[in-house]
């Protein structure tokens, strides 16, 4: 779960990014010393005004093939710029 929240992070970063809400299934385990990557990749953009609704897919994927966290997430953004300082 730390993974994903990181990555969506990075995601969000930005000044006025409200974060609506997040699902998760924990479909395997991980255990002390397992690398694991995070990915996000948005699935769906609305505009709402000056603002943006967006909807991600989410998942941790353990090294060695397996998505260990699936999910999705929501979020209103203010840009649909990605800060890469966090990156």
């Amino acid at each position: 779960m730390q993974v994903n929240a990181l990555d969506c992070y990075r995601v969000l970063a930005q000044p006025g990014a409200i974060y609506v809400k997040q699902t998760l299934e924990f479909r395997a385990p991980i255990f002390v010393g397992d690398d694991v990557v995070g990915e996000v990749q948005a699935n769906s953009i609305r505009q709402l005004k000056d603002k943006f609704m967006v909807k991600f897919a989410t998942s941790c994927v353990k090294d060695g093939g397996g998505v260990v966290i699936g999910g999705e997430a929501t979020a209103i953004l203010p840009t649909l710029a990605v800060n890469h300082r966090c990156l």
